[in-house]
């Protein structure tokens, strides 16, 4: 089940965080964002309990989107032990699959 995260609770759900964590920062006006969402939730099913999904709402978490220098969307970010490891800018569904199967 994904969880939403904002600027208040971004450290204790991400970075605090002992599973992995793949952010996928979005939008509701972003199309490709729209277009990849169930994707990434067949993602979260296929491999239950091995991370966690936190959608963050770019228009309401500024700081967040800010800090992590967020300019294209969707983007999405794989977190482990609280570090940035991963980056993928666009919805780009391939590179998010192979980054998770290489990571988890």
């Amino acid at each position: 089940m994904s969880i939403y995260c904002d600027d208040e609770s971004f450290s204790a759900k991400v970075l605090n965080s002992t599973t992995p964590v793949l952010v996928f920062f979005t939008a509701d006006w972003c199309g490709p964002c729209k277009l990849i969402a169930p994707k990434l939730h067949q993602l979260e099913d296929f491999y239950t309990a091995r991370f966690e999904l936190c959608k963050v709402d770019v228009d309401i978490s500024q700081d967040i989107a800010a800090q992590y220098s967020i300019t294209t969307m969707p983007t999405v970010i794989l977190f482990k032990n609280g570090n940035a490891m991963t980056r993928i800018e666009g919805p780009d569904i391939e590179k998010i699959e192979s980054t998770l199967a290489a990571n988890l």
